[in-house]
């Protein structure tokens, strides 16, 4: 890494920092050599990243000078023995106390003095930390030491509450929350691209069965979903991680839970041969099939399943893809991009930013499968311009008028 990059890839650049286009701001922690070296005649990436109008971020710890790998891993394990941790009042700590305490932990190596904290040294990290996420049942089971065991292809229903800091459930707490269930846990190795490296080993939950979200209602919530036929048939823990997020007292809330397995098949699941209903559209649910777009258009698939969309990337050829063109061999794998419907995991969107598009007519091509791995394809036909003026259509309404109009302008640009 350098001031201005990095790793010799270029994973992040200035050119890539300065445009940046982001309302939701993330602390970086960088351990790259120099990378905000602020006392140089060019202005650092780190800088950058803080300066950028319309993006990047409000604080990084970060590098003024070359630093060392050893002592770089362990100043990070100091960090995140500190990042969530609170003061006496049980509110989350500053930045600049959190890198103070973890410089202190640090006792045997200079390579600290290289770390500063670019940003607010009062900053606290807006996370969690009022109320947690509990989970109460499985399949109308109530939680023991006993653990349940959920198949693939069986129909699950997971039940729960908002509780406070001691423990009593929230009641008024109304809102939304957020579900992402992993399976077992894998060993994966890095593919040690450079020349003398080795591979390093490390533990992850790669693949996930179900990313949804359901209702919270005064304080209980309840989600049910089908476990994808595309999951690890080995028995063993999986991940359950939940987000949040109420509007009226205003307190997020978080948790996790790991007291159950995941395996097997179900012997008798649900018969579904048909796949996916898919919708295209490119820019807005308005759009007409031929119609002129923009070089950097976004592309849209609603999608539903009686049994559920997969998203697993677990088994081989059953990812959700696009290509920009019918006959091309590369394909964008879609499955982070999939959200489910509020309250209904057989639903949901996906959207996604293409860039740069080359001016002609292009005919997409999109694929999805359910959870038992029926799938649907769908083409979607449309024009680039290169034109940088919008093109817009205006419809006025009723007409003739007597009291009032409504103006309805339809365009080629989204988020216009």
């Amino acid at each position: 890494g350098s001031h201005l990059q990095w790793s010799n890839e270029k994973i992040l650049d200035v050119d890539k920092i300065t445009s940046m286009v982001n309302d939701k701001y993330p602390i970086f922690i960088t351990a790259t050599c120099d990378f905000s070296a602020y006392d140089q005649f060019d202005p650092s990436g780190g800088e950058q990243l803080i300066w950028n109008p319309i993006g990047g971020t409000m604080a990084l710890i970060t590098t003024t000078r070359t630093v060392y790998a050893s002592a770089n891993a362990d100043l990070n394990y100091h960090l995140l023995d500190n990042i969530f941790d609170t003061d006496a009042s049980g509110n989350p700590l500053s930045m600049g106390e959190i890198l103070r305490k973890a410089k202190n932990e640090q006792t045997a190596s200079d390579n600290k003095f290289s770390f500063t904290l670019l940003g607010d040294p009062s900053l606290r990290l807006n996370y969690p930390y009022q109320a947690k996420v509990v989970t109460d049942s499985i399949n109308h089971r109530v939680i023991t030491t006993q653990y349940d065991t959920i198949s693939a292809l069986s129909e699950v229903t997971l039940s729960g509450h908002i509780a406070n800091l001691s423990g009593n459930i929230i009641n008024g707490y109304n809102g939304a929350l957020y579900i992402n269930i992993f399976d077992k846990v894998e060993k994966v190795k890095t593919l040690a691209n450079d020349k003398g490296s080795t591979p390093f080993e490390y533990k992850d939950r790669p693949n996930i069965i179900f990313r949804g979200s359901t209702y919270i209602d005064n304080g209980k919530w309840s989600v049910k979903f089908l476990v994808p036929k595309d999951i690890k048939y080995d028995f063993g823990k999986g991940r359950i991680v939940y987000y949040a997020t109420e509007n009226g007292l205003g307190i997020e809330a978080n948790g996790s839970f790991e007291d159950f397995i995941i395996g097997g098949e179900n012997p008798n699941p649900p018969l579904d041969n048909e796949g996916p209903q898919v919708q295209l559209f490119i820019n807005s649910r308005a759009f007409k099939e031929g119609q002129r777009v923009n070089a950097s258009p976004l592309f849209i698939a609603d999608l539903y399943d009686n049994s559920g969309i997969n998203t697993t990337g677990c088994g081989i050829g059953h990812d959700i893809v696009l290509r920009k063109n019918v006959n091309d061999k590369e394909e964008i794998v879609l499955n982070d991009y999939y959200e489910s419907n509020l309250g209904d995991y057989r639903s949901g969107t996906i959207k996604y930013q293409i860039d740069n598009l080359e001016k002609g007519i292009y005919s997409m091509w999109f694929r999805a499968w359910d959870l038992q791995n029926n799938s649907t394809s769908k083409q979607i036909t449309f024009e680039v311009t290169d034109q940088t003026s919008i093109d817009a259509e205006v419809t006025v309404y009723p007409n003739p008028a007597k009291d009032f109009v409504k103006i309805l302008i339809t365009h080629d640009r989204p988020y216009k």
